[in-house]
């Protein structure tokens, strides 16, 4: 992804049902507690509770992070090993972050290295208020217009002062800080991502990613005749070939009728 994550990791609270995902770069026993110092506070666990999942070795073997989860009054409940049956309800809920992170992407149709993006914006959306950020909730994926700080984005003088991004989510270590994408001036097939003031930016009522298609046919033809992909060259062609149509229908016609004034 574009923050290097490999893996998801999804936490819920049963008594409120507040959910907690995130991507992690890998399965260390650093990574576990990074993520549920972050998951205790979003999921606003208060008092005593149990912690259930399985026998994962980073976490099992660790005395560190069960001193870490007893300083913030929980404790772990193991499933048996070999037995998926046991966590069967950690296993369905981890279903459903995946599929709510596919359903994010497919919708916005922004590519599959912002998957981690994704679940972080499905978690805010989800719970509907963060601990630190107080942005509001808002659709992975929108088009919006930034006012991106010159220090990250340099720009001319003649170039317009809004930039259109895409929404990414909110950065959830920020007050009012969201994740954008926005595309690379030295290569536009490329994207570049920020962390701006959600209050900088303008939003549009439709979908960054979205493609408009006035023609079908040209757009078919742009994916089979890539070198020609231009919407006027493609025109240009269809007119060519419209015209030596025409010529070919018009000799056919007058050999035709010289057949017939023969037969005559």
């Amino acid at each position: 992804s574009r923050l290097k994550s490999r893996y998801l990791y999804c936490a819920r609270n049963v008594s409120n049902g507040r959910i907690w995902t995130q991507g992690l770069k890998d399965r260390s026993i650093n990574s576990h507690m990074l993520f549920f110092e972050t998951a205790i506070r979003e999921l606003q666990c208060s008092g005593t509770w149990c912690l259930n999942m399985d026998r994962e070795t980073a976490a099992y073997k660790s005395h560190k992070f069960q001193a870490m989860l007893a300083e913030r009054g929980g404790f772990i409940k193991w499933g048996v090993p070999s037995m998926k049956n046991t966590t069967a309800r950690c296993e369905q809920h981890v279903r459903r972050c995946e599929e709510a992170v596919r359903s994010l992407l497919h919708a916005s149709s922004c590519p599959i290295q912002v998957w981690d993006f994704a679940a972080t914006c499905f978690s805010h959306n989800h719970n509907s208020n963060m601990y630190i950020n107080t942005c509001p909730r808002n659709v992975f994926g929108r088009l919006g217009m930034a006012k991106i700080p010159f220090k990250i984005f340099k720009k001319s003088k003649l170039e317009p002062v809004v930039t259109p991004v895409a929404y990414c989510g909110p950065d959830h270590n920020t007050s009012g800080g969201i994740w954008v994408m926005y595309k690379d001036p030295a290569n536009p097939r490329k994207y570049q991502f920020a962390c701006i003031l959600e209050r900088d930016v303008t939003w549009e009522n439709k979908m960054a990613m979205e493609t408009e298609i006035s023609d079908l046919l040209l757009y078919q033809k742009s994916f089979l005749d890539p070198d020609n992909s231009d919407d006027e060259t493609l025109v240009e062609k269809q007119s060519d070939t419209g015209t030596e149509d025409q010529g070919t229908d018009s000799q056919s016609q007058s050999e035709e009728e010289t057949a017939e004034e023969e037969s005559h």
